[in-house]
């Protein structure tokens, strides 16, 4: 509370009384102030008297060097609180002799208060905005004060807010419920728009904003969120049940992006999502942490007690694939299989199954087509593996089908 006195002029003067009131601010080292205090006590004086302000001491532990003295100030338009001088935390009792021409800028810090306890999903939008979220409240900051959250910036939504992406110049709320675009030309006008999806994210780690969208995962695979739309990645992929088998729900599984691929890292591994090509692969890292450094364009993980970068040596990994089973119309056989590769760091190795049971295996050095063994079957799968580059593997049940490859 501030505590005010007025020293009048000697009697016989005529005055101009001018009622004002006061507030205060503090400031830290960083040039951070605060909301402002409550208003003082009403005090009537004339434009030449000299008023003594005192204010309590500030709490510890904030860093706290400086405050503000501010004071009412009417125009003829309008009134506001404006700037009267700055003092060192050391000095808790002034004289304000200024006359009202003589004030400064207005206050600007109403309503500035501390970010609300339990903010968590810490997010930076566009335009010096910071995003965070309480419950199933999305709270953000005064543009370029990252230390201050007005209350009338708070954006309440129907479920609670599980985390947050950025897409553009907005805020995507990813809750328990449902997802939520948030857009406004800055701050203080920011609305909700509930984005038609029926999917909820299942782990605030996993959720990634890359520069076409936020990927998240959710009970039926990895989504995809591109603006007003939403799409499951890895529908074509994986099933639901094998999905949820990796375990990615898990408070400990997280995500990371790296040259336009999704990293999600868990207790049974790492998955990666091509955006690019559309493909979902698997990794051979289990890892507690990762991250991206731009300076050096790598992608850095803790393994254990020690810090790795992936995927720079100069040698290449070995690669499996499994193709989707294909149903022919009726049980047939198949005579040869080929692939198309550059063979430059090995061999291919290609295993076929039929109706799921593994019917052949070949290791190819060249594209020279290999003869199948007989038998008729109607489901068909071939898995790839190799550190060469393969861009075809393509089975025949002529010769004359294998001449048209």
């Amino acid at each position: 509370m501030l505590n005010s006195t007025e020293k009048r002029m000697p009697d016989g003067v005529d005055r101009l009384v001018d009622s004002r009131v006061y507030r205060a601010t503090y400031v830290t080292d960083w040039g951070e102030e605060s909301a402002p205090s409550d208003v003082s006590v009403l005090v009537n004086v004339d434009q030449n008297d000299t008023v003594t302000i005192s204010i309590p001491a500030p709490p510890a532990g904030r860093n706290i060097t400086k405050w503000r003295l501010y004071r009412s100030n009417t125009g003829t338009a309008s009134a506001a609180y404006q700037f009267v001088a700055e003092y060192d935390i050391g000095t808790l009792s002034v004289t304000d002799s200024k006359k009202g021409e003589q004030l400064g800028d207005v206050l600007k810090t109403e309503g500035w208060f501390e970010p609300p306890a339990g903010l968590a999903g810490l997010v930076a939008v566009p335009n010096g905005i910071m995003a965070g979220f309480v419950g199933n409240t999305v709270c953000f900051s005064d543009p370029y004060h990252p230390y201050a959250w007005p209350i009338e910036f708070q954006v309440t939504l129907p479920y609670p807010v599980v985390g947050l992406g950025v897409i553009g110049q907005g805020v995507l709320a990813l809750t328990r419920g449902g997802v939520y675009l948030l857009t406004g030309a800055d701050s203080s006008q920011m609305t909700a728009q509930e984005i038609d999806s029926g999917q909820a994210c299942v782990n605030p780690r996993t959720i990634v904003s890359m520069d076409a969208g936020v990927i998240f995962a959710t009970p039926d695979g990895l989504c995809f969120c591109e603006g007003t739309s939403v799409r499951l990645l890895t529908e074509q992929h994986i099933t639901r049940e094998d999905w949820r088998a990796l375990g990615l729900s898990d408070p400990a599984a997280f995500a990371v992006e790296h040259e336009g691929c999704y990293f999600i890292f868990s207790a049974t591994g790492c998955w990666v999502f091509d955006l690019a090509s559309n493909q979902l692969m698997n990794v051979g890292v289990i890892a507690t942490a990762a991250w991206t450094d731009k300076v050096t364009d790598t992608l850095c993980a803790a393994v254990g007690n020690r810090i790795h970068g992936l995927f720079i040596g100069a040698g290449k990994r070995t690669g499996k694939w499994r193709s989707k089973l294909a149903t022919l119309p009726a049980q047939a056989p198949l005579a040869w299989i080929t692939v198309a590769s550059n063979f430059e760091a090995g061999p291919v190795t290609v295993r076929w199954f039929g109706d799921g049971v593994l019917r052949y295996t070949a290791t190819f050095t060249s594209i020279e087509p290999q003869r199948l063994p007989p038998g008729r079957w109607l489901e068909h799968q071939v898995e790839v593996e190799s550190q060469s580059r393969v861009t075809l593997v393509f089975l025949a049940s002529s010769t004359r089908e294998l001449q048209a490859v």
